[in-house]
């Protein structure tokens, strides 16, 4: 994970981050038993690479998760970081 965030600029502000879960097939399953140790994983190499100062709450006001679809030749989860305005 860090190849590939070593290509981002560290986030100033609050921020909230939605999972986008993609599955291999269309067979039914948990959304958390995916997204969950993704989120973990993610939010902690945020920090670990310098993107965010921590993972607290008062770094990430909120996450959200969705099921995207089946990607048979791709199947992951996509992570989508918003950064809070003062305003937000």
């Amino acid at each position: 994970m860090r190849e590939r965030l070593k290509h981002f600029d560290a986030i100033d502000g609050k921020v909230t981050i939605k999972y986008v879960y993609w599955s291999k097939s269309t067979r039914s399953s948990d959304i958390d038993n995916f997204v969950g140790t993704v989120k973990k994983f993610f939010q902690d190499a945020l920090v670990e690479c310098g993107l965010l100062p921590d993972d607290n709450f008062n770094i990430i006001v909120g996450s959200s998760e969705s099921y995207g679809g089946v990607d048979r030749d791709n199947p992951r989860v996509d992570a989508y970081i918003t950064v809070l305005t003062d305003s937000d």
